[in-house]
């Protein structure tokens, strides 16, 4: 496993735990349990590997302030779309000459990330790849 994961944050929980919008105390905290699986499992990645969740709307806990160090970062987009925001990160990373490859079970998003250059790849593969290279090392 190596590169750059854009996870679409709440495509992804919502997909792999589903989703009530009547209980959203209930979606920030199956957001905040995903993103400490994603920490636990980060230990054993290769080096370089970097996992960025963005979640819609205001933040719903405190998170630290992005560093390039960290291998899971998260942040969330109060003022303009998720998707707008993973959008403009991967045309960076792809001028950057970097790989990159987004996260999400969004089809209309993965197209126009796929044009970008970027990969895709669909929450359940991308939950068992980070399990699995988090086990081996």
């Amino acid at each position: 496993m190596r590169g750059n994961y854009i996870v679409d944050g709440s495509n992804l929980v919502r997909t792999l735990y589903g989703f009530d919008e009547r209980h959203l105390p209930q979606d920030a905290l199956l957001s905040r349990q995903f993103i400490e699986e994603l920490e636990v499992y980060s230990a054993g990645w290769d080096p370089g590997v970097r996992v960025l969740v963005i979640f819609d709307g205001p933040p719903r806990w405190k998170t630290e302030p992005l560093t390039e160090d960290a291998p899971v970062q998260v942040q969330f987009c109060p003022e303009k779309t998720a998707d707008e925001t993973i959008v403009g990160k991967a045309r960076f990373l792809r001028h950057s000459k970097q790989k990159v490859t987004i996260v999400t079970e969004d089809r209309s998003l993965a197209q126009k990330i796929v044009e970008e250059g970027a990969r895709w790849l669909r929450p359940p593969l991308f939950l068992k790849k980070m399990r699995n290279a988090g086990k081996r090392r």
